[in-house]
């Protein structure tokens, strides 16, 4: 298990020679669930349906940007390289860049079991992921480096605070870092605060928008489950969060209250959200994969869908507004 995503990425020179080096870059940014946004206005967005990776750029459009990755994690440096993660059949794990032109080039790869797919770079290059998703395998955060990987916090599955190690972690559906390098993570129906040195602490818990809608099966399985699937930190510290399991995007305040800003319409499932220039992106499942944004002043659009038969639409407005707050 300490062998876990010890993988090259840029800042990383890769181990054994057996990696092609990628030249020095920016440290990506944080990631969320399968979508991304830079301040100038570029979308990547993750379509699971079709293995694709699409981007929108402002005033160019929709386009197909790489292909035939079943990764679920987005991260973008300041230059517009983007970075993903690829599972094989044989479970080994492959991290890869596309420059802006989508040129790829595979960075590392290594045999993760029990990978999660939620996975950040810090500063000075070090990649934090998680493994593990439920009672039998634990859940845990590593840290890992060129050559080495150590724990960071985790173990058995459960929910407690604490410094590393005696920390405990429901399954993780999405982490980010914090503009002030904070690393944030959802596990089950809570958001978490990992520090430095490991410790954990509880930002939100047991909020009734935090979790599944009242089902049996939710009831039974819910606390449990990674069902926020993304998380996205706003202009002010507010962060938002996309709960799967009721189809809706949640704010949490600093007080740590809660709001449901947006819902998703009927067959629709919201599954990662990003924060970029003051609006908030949303990335939706259902009959197809789309995009939406809320501006600032509260507008919500449709930006970008694409259709099962791979046929592509964009800029669709709704006409519709939500309070931000």
């Amino acid at each position: 298990m300490n062998r876990l995503y010890s993988l090259a990425l840029p800042l990383i020179v890769a181990a054994g020679g057996a990696i092609p080096t990628i030249p020095t870059l920016r440290p990506p940014g944080p990631p969320t669930n399968g979508i991304v946004a830079t301040e100038s206005g570029t979308i990547f967005f993750v379509d699971s349906f079709h293995r694709t990776v699409w981007r929108l750029e402002p005033g160019r459009g929709l386009s197909a940007f790489v292909s035939g990755f079943n990764g679920r994690a987005l991260q973008v440096d300041e230059d517009g390289n983007l970075y993903g993660t690829h599972e094989d059949a044989s479970g080994r794990v492959n991290i890869w860049r596309a420059d802006c032109r989508g040129n790829i080039a595979e960075l590392a790869h290594n045999e993760v079991p029990q990978y999660g797919h939620a996975f950040v770079v810090e500063e000075d290059g070090d990649v934090i992921a998680s493994s593990g998703s439920g009672k039998r395998t634990g859940v845990r955060l590593w840290r890992a480096s060129e050559h080495e990987s150590h724990l960071i916090a985790g173990g058995e599955m459960g929910f407690r605070d604490g410094p590393g190690a005696k920390a405990r972690f429901f399954p993780i559906g999405s982490m980010t870092l914090a503009p002030n390098g904070e690393l944030l993570v959802t596990s089950g129906h809570t958001i978490r605060r990992v520090g430095a040195d490991g410790s954990v602490t509880t930002i939100a818990a047991d909020d009734r928008l935090l979790k599944p809608r009242s089902t049996f099966l939710s009831r039974l399985l819910g606390s449990v489950r990674g069902h926020l699937s993304g998380i996205a930190v706003g202009r002010s510290g507010e962060i938002y969060v996309a709960n799967s399991a009721r189809n809706s995007v949640v704010r949490v305040l600093a007080n740590g209250s809660t709001e449901e800003i947006v819902t998703s319409d009927h067959g629709w499932t919201p599954t990662g959200v990003a924060f970029a220039d003051g609006s908030l992106y949303i990335l939706e499942y259902g009959r197809g994969v789309r995009v939406r944004r809320i501006d600032a002043d509260g507008t919500l659009s449709v930006l970008a869908l694409v259709r099962p038969d791979r046929t592509l639409a964009a800029s669709i407005p709704l006409n519709r507004a939500f309070a931000r707050g």
